[in-house]
């Protein structure tokens, strides 16, 4: 294709079929010997999901291997823009059982990716499903959990709370999906940020009222620094948090408060100097179709965070010379996608490499 700097395509279907049959069985042997190699203390219900997550993952490999699909790494580099893409990709047969596998597991709508929108510095989602012939095998996992929980050596009263969370945890993790976005932007003040996270959650209602019995078992110890019901934005109910003593934290978000908000399917958290009008702006969220992941990341604004093993004077120095006169360069991005086979695709221009290499304190001037 135009623009391509180098392109590998790689046909499975063409290898010889006595070829494909030994690299199969080579696999199937080197799959039988991890499947014996048991974890230090592994439980019978996590024996189980990892036994039938190994099985799953070897009958689709050894699929591939036999019918055959296409691996293609493809390097674009655009002389306009200087732009940069690595892109690899595992393209499947269209209607087997793997590519359906990978399609259901990384479709659907996300809630994390409405999150991770409204992030200028950081916008990281994610959204995964547990494959259906996983999901006993995992809930088995969960309801051992659930049991030893009970067997704790906590009072009373104690192991109640712990009881009540759990129950309200139980349907989002009865879900088997991982659907979570991450937002980080710049906030009025200079050098301080506004953050968010969100997950999908299911029966927020029951998280609420977990949440407001932990609450009011520790109050004591809470020492004011949780305030419940402090605003209410479309009908959802928003709690005030004091965040911990952790100068770092302080520096990135202000010395503000945190704020959590629970919906029906959505657990959201802001912080920073305008964490409660984000988070006002942020309640009402709808999904938009997300990928497995997908992250975009201003370096820019990563670097005047700060690192201790690098000079705030050779960051600045760096961002000049890397990226003035180039807006939106210092942008990179990476996306992993199965909807049609398994493809990752990470993509920068060519600056950022530059503003890397200044990065170096080590190197020679």
């Amino acid at each position: 294709p135009a623009g391509s700097v180098a392109r590998l395509h790689f046909d499975l279907s063409a290898v010889p079929e006595n070829l494909r049959v030994t690299a199969v069985e080579a696999f199937k042997q080197g799959v039988a010997e991890a499947r014996e190699k048991a974890p230090p203390a592994e439980t019978p219900a996590a024996k189980k999901f990892r036994i039938q997550l190994t099985d799953m993952m070897e009958g689709g490999l050894v699929q591939f291997l036999k019918e055959g699909g296409n691996l293609d790494l493809e390097l674009v580099i655009d002389s306009k823009t200087e732009e940069a893409s690595l892109e690899a990709r595992l393209d499947t047969l269209p209607d087997s059982s793997i590519t359906k596998a990978m399609r259901a597991m990384g479709a659907g709508e996300s809630l994390g990716k409405a999150v991770a929108a409204r992030g200028d510095a950081v916008a990281i989602a994610s959204f995964m499903r547990m494959p259906r012939e996983l999901r006993e095998a995992f809930m088995g996992v969960l309801e051992e959990a659930i049991a030893n929980a009970k067997d704790s050596n906590e009072t009373p009263a104690k192991q109640k709370l712990a009881k009540e969370m759990l129950g309200a945890i139980m349907p989002t993790l009865q879900a088997a999906e991982m659907d979570m976005g991450i937002a980080l932007s710049p906030s009025k003040k200079e050098g301080v940020y506004n953050a968010a996270m969100g997950f999908r959650v299911k029966d927020g209602a029951k998280l609420e009222e977990a949440l407001r019995s932990a609450v009011k078992e520790f109050a004591d110890k809470a020492d004011g620094k949780i305030k419940l019901d402090t605003a209410t934005y479309a009908g959802v109910k928003v709690h005030q948090f004091t965040a911990g003593d952790d100068a770092k934290s302080r520096e990135m978000l202000g010395d503000g408060p945190a704020f959590l908000a629970i919906r029906d399917d959505l657990a959201l958290v802001t912080a920073g100097p305008e964490a409660l009008a984000m988070l006002k702006d942020m309640v009402s969220l709808k999904p938009e179709t997300g990928s497995v992941l997908k992250a975009e990341l201003g370096l820019a604004s990563i670097a005047k965070l700060g690192d201790s093993n690098v000079p705030k004077a050779l960051v600045k120095k760096a961002l000049e010379k890397a990226f003035t006169g180039k807006p939106g360069a210092d942008r990179a991005r990476i996306e992993v996608t199965t909807d049609k086979g398994f493809g990752i695709k990470v993509s920068a221009n060519l600056a950022t490499l530059e503003f890397l290499s200044l990065m170096d304190p080590n190197r020679a001037n």
